[in-house]
């Protein structure tokens, strides 16, 4: 065998026979080792504990940073569609307006109600509520 014939190796081969045939150190050596591996264990689930606690602490910014810049784009295009709707609707009244003022006009001016409705637009019934 390769331990006999290099003294390094013998010495070292002695002291292994000599600790295990110690049934304290060999008990010693046991708790180390087990105490070792528990302290590896701890720090593994300690780091998948953290690992998940930062998962879901990422999460939860990540879902109100999104809450908020969908509320921003949200607002904005609500403004926007407000704004283009509500020029739609005044554009409409005013135009609405202008149809029965030239209708009173119109009406002022003797023209017959078919006739002011056929040049206006509105209907004999609105043309006649003028008053």
């Amino acid at each position: 065998m390769l331990s006999q014939t290099n003294t390094a190796l013998e010495k070292a081969n002695e002291q292994m026979q000599e600790f295990y045939s110690v049934n304290e150190q060999r008990a010693l050596y046991i708790a180390a080792r087990e105490a070792e591996s528990d302290r590896v264990s701890q720090l593994s689930a300690s780091r998948r504990e953290g690992i998940q606690q930062g998962i879901q602490q990422g999460i939860q910014q990540g879902m109100q940073q999104g809450i908020q810049q969908g509320m921003q784009q949200g607002m904005q295009q609500g403004m926007q569609q407000g704004l283009q709707q509500g020029r739609e609707e005044g554009l409409s009244q005013g135009q609405y307006q202008a149809k029965c003022q030239t209708a009173k006009i119109l009406k002022q001016m003797s023209m017959s109600i078919p006739q002011i409705a056929q040049a206006t637009g509105l209907s004999e019934q609105e043309i006649q509520n003028l008053g």
